[in-house]
């Protein structure tokens, strides 16, 4: 009996100096990744600004956009699920990231690049073809120089689909990811995938691959952060809506930093809930909630799209024009489909309410 309680204390021993030395692995990796400056804490998933065609990238609009939130951001994922990178064919994210990786260059932004596909077969051939596309553009030799080249620190991605899958199942399929040893984040999203990767699952990934370095939680949950388990200096961003100030760990909560679509609308106010004292971010949090909560729960009804999109979508429509909004008309969503009226008017409710009288960035 003592034998196997004494062999079960050197386990645990070990499996701990194996996440420790992990932590450390991961540290040098993810210091030589970003060239010794640290992770940004606000990232935003871009909108998708399309033409009349609901196809067509609008580029002139998506440089502007960048123009206006570029200053309070750190880094870009594209194409996410605000972004509608869901809806989009392979054909249609690689137009997408070759029309706007330059402009996010240009800002000097970091990028990570979301593989969006919910079978695990899709997802690794994807990861194929965006790697040799981008050295196609970039006119690099290797992936690690194109990688360089466009700024880009990290791959995003997903669980396979499907509520059936075990948790031995999906820790077979991200070792199949992480053994290409490319920069990774994963990313819970069980309103698309219907499963989640439970936090034993992830101390297990954490402590054998340094690579995998962050975590974002758009569950609404937030139960892996909560678990507060040593996952060996995982960076963790929360990606759902609401009480912004609380969720960040200097005030107590679980997580490092912020990947919101919102950030597409409220980048400013943002950035000043991460930097500013707890008091000053509670009171501007707290200002957000009021904004965006109420136009939020309407997008959430919407059944052809999702709420992240159509929400932002509304508000980034007086962003670019300025309040002026009978006179132009609203962007679609992916594919012509349109913003209901209600929550276009929600949007314009809400910031009229709250003072906020945008000139707009395209006018600028």
């Amino acid at each position: 009996m003592l034998k196997t309680i004494l062999l079960a204390s050197y386990a645990i021993v070990a499996f701990n100096f194996s996440l420790q030395a992990q932590g450390s692995a991961r540290q040098q990796y993810v210091q030589k990744l970003y060239n010794g400056d640290p992770v940004p804490k606000l990232w935003v998933p871009l909108l998708s600004h399309f033409k009349e065609d609901g196809v067509t990238i609008d580029v002139n609009r998506t440089k502007k956009h960048l123009q206006n939130i570029a200053p309070n951001i750190g880094g870009v994922l594209i194409p996410g699920s605000t972004g509608e990178g869901w809806e989009m064919s392979l054909l249609e994210q690689l137009s997408l990231l070759k029309q706007v990786l330059p402009l996010l260059k240009e800002k000097r932004l970091l990028v990570s690049i979301g593989i969006l596909r919910t079978s695990s077969e899709g997802v690794l051939i994807d990861l194929e073809t965006v790697a040799k596309e981008l050295m196609a553009w970039s006119g690099e030799e290797n992936l690690d120089q194109a990688l360089d080249f466009y700024h880009i620190k990290g791959f995003t991605i997903c669980n396979p689909k499907g509520k059936s899958f075990s948790q031995h199942q999906l820790i077979a399929y991200w070792e199949q990811v992480l053994a290409r040893n490319l920069p990774t984040i994963f990313y819970q999203l069980p309103q698309v995938t219907g499963n989640e990767l439970n936090r034993t699952s992830l101390v297990y990934l954490s402590g054998k691959y340094p690579n995998l370095y962050m975590v974002k939680d758009t569950s609404g949950e937030d139960e892996l952060a909560k678990a507060r388990e040593n996952y060996g200096d995982l960076f963790f961003v929360r990606g759902y809506e609401g009480k912004y100030y609380k969720q960040l760990k200097k005030n107590g909560g679980y997580y490092d930093g912020l990947l919101l679509g919102t950030a597409n609308v409220f980048s400013k106010e943002l950035s000043q809930v991460i930097e500013l004292s707890e008091n000053e971010a509670k009171r501007i949090s707290i200002r957000l909630d009021k904004i965006i909560q109420p136009t939020f729960n309407k997008a959430g009804k919407v059944s052809y799209s999702n709420a992240f999109t159509i929400t932002n979508k509304a508000f980034d429509h007086f962003k670019a024009y300025g309040m002026q909004y009978p006179k132009v008309e609203i962007q679609t969503l992916y594919n012509q489909r349109s913003i209901p009226l209600e929550i276009v008017l929600s949007a314009y409710h809400a910031l009229a309410e709250a003072k906020i009288h945008p000139s707009g960035y395209l006018n600028k």
